[in-house]
């Protein structure tokens, strides 16, 4: 007698059905698709939902907010890209500029 008829596993070496049901179900794709829904809908019901009510009221403090982020790194890529491409005199005078900005208190 072989070790798989031993084992009661077929001779194709498929596997064995004779598993637990929790474990037949999660090897299964749905059941994992399932379980990403329930964490997402966990997530937005005890963690976004408490921050909806009061963020309503300061969408235009985030959108300002936001935009100035937004502004402010594309001065920074310009102007550090021109720094680097062309140095020397070209890369003193946009330092200069920038140490007078950041002088300025905001």
């Amino acid at each position: 007698m072989t070790d798989a008829a031993r084992n009661g596993a077929d001779a194709g070496g498929s596997r064995s059905p004779h598993l637990p049901l929790w474990r037949r179900l999660t090897r299964s794709p749905w059941f994992h698709l399932i379980l990403a829904f329930v964490v997402m809908a966990g997530v937005l019901n005890f963690v976004a939902k408490p921050y909806y009510v009061p963020s309503g009221s300061m969408e235009q403090t985030l959108l300002v907010g936001v935009m100035a982020t937004f502004f402010g790194l594309l001065g920074g890529l310009i102007l550090g890209t021109l720094a680097g491409a062309f140095s020397g005199w070209v890369d003193s005078v946009i330092m200069r500029v920038v140490d007078v900005m950041l002088s300025i208190p905001s």
